[in-house]
């Protein structure tokens, strides 16, 4: 026979666990509530990928150069990056540019210079060994970080973002030295990836504009 005693503990016990669960079944029906809502309202985040926007890095390259040459007059670039931007978010002046540099006689520094809110920035930085980068000259990139934008989004890169609707997609542009092939070679490097999900990468020839390695998300 089952004690009184035992059988009211258990069924306070009983009642607060079932309390505990309508708890945890309502706090999972809010939470999966807002997220149909959140993503009812940003399903047309990249819908008109017309809006994303990408800087020129040839316009200002001529000032990050003689900022480079001040820092060491041997300087060289070695690479550019570009932030994509919503032409209509929070920051519609434009997105970031960074240009890397580094110099024989700087031992194992290099140097970043980036456009940053309209506003140049500089820091010497520490790389774990001496000059590591060939040099990108001005005459290796007839293509403007714009056109490799704009050939990277013709093949593929609209429908990856129209069938990928994500706020955390990553996109990213660089002028640098990739592997192509038994090569390395200065591409325009432009990808489009979900974190933990699929991604497009491109590798663009910046003389010619010719899609050099594409993969397949």
């Amino acid at each position: 026979m089952i004690s009184r005693g035992w059988s009211a503990h258990w069924g306070r016990r009983l009642r607060r666990g079932l309390g505990l669960g309508v708890i945890v079944v309502l706090l999972a029906s809010v939470t999966l509530t807002l997220w149909v809502s959140g993503c009812s309202n940003r399903q047309h985040f990249y819908d008109v990928t017309g809006e994303l926007i990408v800087p020129s890095a040839a316009e200002p390259y001529g000032e990050a150069l003689s900022r480079a040459r001040e820092w060491k007059p041997d300087a060289y670039l070695f690479a550019i990056t570009a932030e994509v931007a919503s032409s209509s978010g929070a920051r519609p002046a434009g997105a970031d540019l960074a240009y890397y540099f580094e110099s024989p006689t700087a031992g194992r520094s290099y140097l970043f210079l980036g456009m940053i809110d309209g506003q140049w920035r500089e820091e010497v930085l520490a790389g774990s060994t001496g000059v590591t980068h060939a040099e990108i000259a001005r005459e290796d990139w007839v293509l403007d970080s714009v056109d490799a934008w704009g050939i990277a989004l013709a093949d593929g890169g609209d429908e990856f973002l129209i069938e990928h609707q994500e706020p955390l997609t990553n996109m990213d542009v660089e002028l640098t030295y990739r592997p192509v092939g038994d090569e390395d070679l200065i591409v325009w490097s432009v990808s489009f990836s979900i974190p933990f999900g699929p991604r497009l990468w491109l590798k663009i020839d910046p003389l010619s504009g010719k899609i050099l390695e594409r993969n397949s998300p």
